[in-house]
């Protein structure tokens, strides 16, 4: 199973300056063998690193191609922009879509076999059949796209968040009730496995590159039976987010450093004939660590996947 970490993991290396393909060399020298490029980390126009604003992207995706290959590392998923489409307060909608959309173009270009999403919320009329109405119109063009350019979606679960009363400021990205005691609890669209399940079989009628990215952090925050989980959602699965919490933030941490029940859940993924990547979301581990430490954190997390992945394999 190719073990695989986020770009997101690696943003203090190289003084914090190092481009996607940089930061995927490196975990290559730790003995990582995928990547997550995360186009998610990619919002800064400033950035001259962010493929998604330059005019040569598609030069920027054919060199990188080159470059991945040469550094033996593998890219074997991406994260796109992440807004909520249907907020009412969200800013430069449009920008955010054709972001979106570069992001989907670019992981084809570099045979990218999975893009992660989020779905969005109407939180002002927040009724399941209606975020379900309107996600699954959202989606279909991007499939459509995806399509085109020969690679697939998997939709993320999420976790219920707090925001502004009514949905009517903020709700256009996830708040911070720990900085804000005026936030009340919101149900979010996609927290729900039912309604994962009920969403990708409604789109896989149409499009066959469709599926779910499981976040096992997001999971434990939303207090489900992550068993019972895979077990419903079986082969949907093409994706996983590797990360673990006390189910009290969205922590994002090394397995074992929260509560996930991670023995349970790798013989529970081999049992639903999963087949895709081990790769990390892990971010937030390493996000106060100076750059010394980094490599050291790299190796440790690498030893961690190591070892689950090794529980995958192991004969009843």
């Amino acid at each position: 199973m190719i073990i695989a970490q986020t770009t997101m993991s690696g943003k203090k290396l190289f003084g914090g300056k190092g481009s996607l393909v940089d930061i995927a060399g490196h975990y290559a020298k730790i003995g990582y063998t995928g990547v997550d490029l995360s186009f998610h980390e990619s919002a800064d126009k400033s950035d001259k690193n962010n493929p998604l604003v330059r005019a040569d992207w598609r030069m920027w995706a054919a060199i990188s191609k080159e470059e991945l290959e040469e550094r033996n590392i593998l890219p074997v998923h991406a994260h796109s922009p992440i807004f909520n489409a249907f907020s009412k307060d969200i800013s430069n909608l449009e920008e955010k879509l054709e972001m979106m959309k570069k992001s989907i173009m670019i992981s084809g270009l570099l045979g990218i076999p999975w893009v992660v999403v989020h779905l969005n919320t109407d939180y002002l009329n927040n009724r399941p059949s209606i975020n379900m109405k309107r996600n699954i119109e959202f989606y279909k063009p991007l499939l459509e796209l995806a399509e085109m350019y020969h690679t697939g979606i998997v939709i993320e679960n999420l976790f219920d968040t707090y925001h502004y009363p009514l949905g009517v400021s903020g709700s256009s990205e996830k708040s911070d009730r720990r900085a804000n005691n005026y936030l009340i609890a919101q149900r979010r669209f996609g927290t729900n496995p039912e309604e994962l399940l009920e969403l990708v079989d409604e789109l896989s009628a149409e499009f066959n590159n469709v599926g779910i990215c499981w976040d096992f952090g997001h999971a434990n925050e939303a207090g489900l039976n992550q068993v019972e989980c895979l077990k419903l959602l079986g082969k949907r699965i093409k994706a996983v987010h590797v990360n673990d919490n006390t189910a009290v933030f969205d922590d994002h941490l090394t397995p074992f450093c929260g509560s996930v029940p991670w023995e349970e859940i790798m013989i529970q993924l081999r049992e639903i004939g999963y087949e895709g990547c081990f790769t990390y979301e892990n971010m937030k581990f390493f996000s106060r660590l100076p750059e010394q430490l980094m490599d050291t954190a790299l190796s440790y997390s690498l030893k961690v996947a190591e070892y689950l992945v090794s529980l995958f394999y192991r004969t009843k």
